[in-house]
């Protein structure tokens, strides 16, 4: 998932989904670089459910991606979609949405268990401090207030210290 590519490790392909362009708006385009022949192509069975933009993202190493909120025109959505590397296919995955709608958190992966979201920006306008957790076992996700940021803030970077903590 291109946002983050502090999730991207050792894998041999890059996946960059959805997003703003200034000709189209919102897109929900799906893009797959090799890292090996360093090619980039599209490829439509893993578009995003919808179009949007300010998308947060995290992958499974080897099984799945999610890429998670945004902003579509007009509003912000919680939406998750799930990217199946396995045979390049996204869909919706609604137990999967983020406990609030925002556009811009930070996001990463903890190895092959879970994966944490946090802050992002509301359409008030307003920054948020809300943290979630994804468990991969049950593509489920649910609100951490205990891991929520110290200032309300959006577009941040995440980083994870690699070996215990997420």
């Amino acid at each position: 998932m291109s946002s983050s590519c502090c999730n991207c490790g050792t894998a041999a392909q890059m996946y960059s989904l959805g997003g703003f362009s200034f000709a189209r708006g919102n897109v929900a385009t799906a893009d797959k670089t090799d890292f090996t022949a360093l090619t980039t192509a599209a490829v439509s069975s893993a578009n995003l459910s919808q179009a949007r933009s300010g998308v947060v993202a995290a992958g499974n190493p080897g099984i799945a991606g999610y890429a998670c909120g945004g902003g579509i025109t007009g509003s912000d959505v919680a939406t998750a979609d799930k990217l199946d590397f396995s045979n390049d296919v996204t869909t919706a995955a609604t137990s999967a949405n983020l406990s609030q709608a925002r556009v811009s958190p930070a996001g990463l992966s903890e190895r092959s268990t879970k994966s944490y979201f946090a802050g992002g920006s509301v359409s008030t306008p307003a920054y948020v401090v809300t943290a979630d957790k994804l468990t991969f076992s049950g593509d489920s996700t649910s609100a951490v207030t205990t891991a929520n940021l110290s200032l309300a803030r959006t577009e941040l970077a995440s980083v994870s210290e690699g070996t215990s903590k997420g």
